[in-house]
Parts: structure tokens; C-alpha cells; sequence
């Protein structure tokens, strides 16, 4: 059985390690309605107002996001080829892949 998609190069297991974790899910959608270069403490913010809920987010809790998806999260989706995060200028240059949510 092939694992590759017709419309992407990642196979469903690497599709399914992307998605299976709540932030990265809620950091594609952030991406989706964001227009690229993007600073990461903006989607951080994003990110964090999504977990929680609330317009308002503290910047502690905005700094904790913005380490986890620097140190985590967009590696992971940049080793993937899903997006192209610079972590020297902390910005998201472009996302690659559009993956189903």
C-alpha cells in the first residue's frame, strides 16, 4: 500500500505525527490566515490566544508558546518541508504544504 498522497509528498504517518499534536494544529491554522514573511512572536501570540480562549494573553504565556514552537514545533514542520521557518530572524518565510486540518 502506497502511504503517499496524490497532492503531497508527505506519507500519512508523517501527516499523522504533524497533526496529532493540538499546537501544531492550531499553528497551521494561525499560518493559514496569515500572510508570509510572519514574525514568530506574532503567531506565538495567535497561538496562545487560540489555546486559551481569550483575546488577551499574558506575555509570559506568549513567551512560553514562542520557545515551544521555536524549540519543538516549527522544526519539526520545516525538517517536514511544511513550512520555512528561520531561526536566526525568528520568522515563518513561507508555508509549503497545505495540509487538511
Amino acid at each position: 500500500m502506497n502511504e503517499q498522497s496524490e497532492n503531497s509528498e508527505l506519507t500519512a504517518g508523517e501527516r499523522h505525527q504533524i497533526l496529532s499534536v493540538k499546537r501544531r494544529r492550531i499553528l497551521l491554522d494561525v499560518l493559514s490566515n496569515q500572510s508570509t514573511p510572519v514574525e514568530l512572536i506574532s503567531v506565538a501570540t495567535a497561538v496562545a490566544r487560540q489555546e486559551s480562549a481569550a483575546e488577551n494573553v499574558t506575555e509570559r504565556t506568549t513567551r512560553r508558546v514562542a520557545i515551544s514552537l521555536h524549540h519543538t514545533h516549527l522544526p519539526i514542520l520545516t525538517e517536514h518541508q511544511v513550512l520555512d521557518y528561520d531561526s536566526e530572524s525568528n520568522r515563518i518565510a513561507a508555508v509549503t504544504v497545505d495540509l487538511p486540518l
